[in-house]
């Protein structure tokens, strides 16, 4: 729970991991990476993951987002060498060459505006592949400003549906892009 009131519980991180979606690690009080110290950045992903173990969760945690999207040169190497992919929230498709440390996402928030928005970058994916990443802060009948509806979300993803795309997790699309 944070001040937006309940996430989730162990058993949604489960099932969620059993279903083949991947669990990203953020920092434990969403702290933000480019206004602190590395020591506490570190000190806050330690205490992320030991939070999931403690919920039960047993999988790998090769994905990372930061929180509020941004990170100093020197937080992104330091965290480079923990995580394959760490995602940002400066919306645009990642392309070849694209930086694997701070990869473009799109948001599914800001009411009927950013919905648009988020529809149309699946229409510029059909028109010049690359690879999309979507997030949403919380999915829920009143969403925070960051956040959208169920049935917001849900156009969303009849969208992504309807594009034929190939649609993964995060990390696994990283590696079938360097594969190729």
């Amino acid at each position: 729970e944070n001040h937006h009131g309940a996430l989730f519980d162990a058993a949604d991180i489960n099932r969620l991991s059993e279903a083949g979606h991947e669990i990203a690690c953020h920092t434990h009080s969403h702290l933000d990476i480019a206004a602190a110290s590395l020591e506490a950045v570190q000190a806050e992903i330690e205490q992320n993951r030991d939070a999931l173990a403690a919920m039960g969760y047993r999988g790998s945690l090769p994905a990372f987002a930061y929180p509020f999207g941004e990170a100093t040169p020197r937080a992104k190497r330091a965290l480079s060498g923990r995580y394959e992919t760490l995602r940002g929230v400066q919306p645009g498709i990642n392309r070849s060459g694209d930086d694997r440390h701070l990869l473009k996402a799109v948001g599914i928030d800001g009411g009927d505006a950013g919905i648009a928005r988020a529809l149309s970058f699946i229409e510029d994916g059909r028109n010049a592949p690359g690879w999309l990443i979507f997030f949403a802060h919380d999915i829920r009948a009143e969403p925070t400003p960051w956040g959208c509806t169920p049935d917001q979300f849900r156009e969303v993803c009849d969208a992504v549906a309807r594009s034929d795309a190939d649609v993964m997790p995060v990390t696994e699309a990283y590696r079938s892009l360097v594969r190729e």
